[in-house]
């Protein structure tokens, strides 16, 4: 695990990536992100589904529910109801609401804004820590949430391309 945090000791390598990258993509266009806890559960339910699928039924709770507080409180069947089109959409539904009561059990109230103040790595571990998060959720948590964090999101697709690019080992395996 401690090569996915090598980030600032193969700085120059990734910069030279970032430079073909841009070169041949053009530059970074961010767009909104989604405050952590928000990310978490988009990010779980675009596991092993489709952005289009995934993006629907993480607006479809949105509407569903007032705040993810009342989705914590929430029975799977309900949860269910808006995410059905989603892989293992039953599982995900058990999951999400175990994860959102640990999250309050664990700190109190509903939010991982408090990621902020830990390292990367203490980060990954806290999130791999709940109900069905691993490497990739915890990377897109942090990346791609306001927390903005540097952690990179891995799945099958990402990694033929950074092996492509030189950053991993072409026998590079996900964790």
């Amino acid at each position: 695990m401690a090569g996915l945090f090598a980030f600032d000791e193969e700085r120059a390598r990734y910069e030279t990536v970032r430079r073909r990258l841009r070169a041949d993509a053009g530059p970074i266009v961010w767009g909104d992100r989604l405050d952590p806890l928000s990310q978490f559960i988009r990010s779980s339910l675009g596991a092993r589904t489709y952005d289009a699928v995934s993006w629907r039924a993480f607006f479809a709770l949105k509407s569903a529910f007032p705040d993810w507080g009342a989705m914590a409180q929430a029975r799977p069947e309900e949860v269910l109801r808006h995410i059905e089109d989603v892989t293992f959409a039953a599982d995900k539904a058990r999951h999400l609401i175990a994860a959102l009561r640990m999250i309050r059990a664990r700190r109190g109230d509903l939010s991982l804004e408090f990621l902020a103040d830990f390292s990367v790595e203490a980060a990954h571990a806290w999130l791999e820590g709940l109900p069905n998060a691993g490497p990739k959720v915890a990377a897109a948590v942090l990346n791609f949430s306001t927390l903005n964090r540097r952690s990179m999101v891995i799945d099958t697709h990402v990694l033929r391309v950074v092996s492509r690019y030189g950053l991993v080992a072409a026998d590079t395996d996900i964790p």
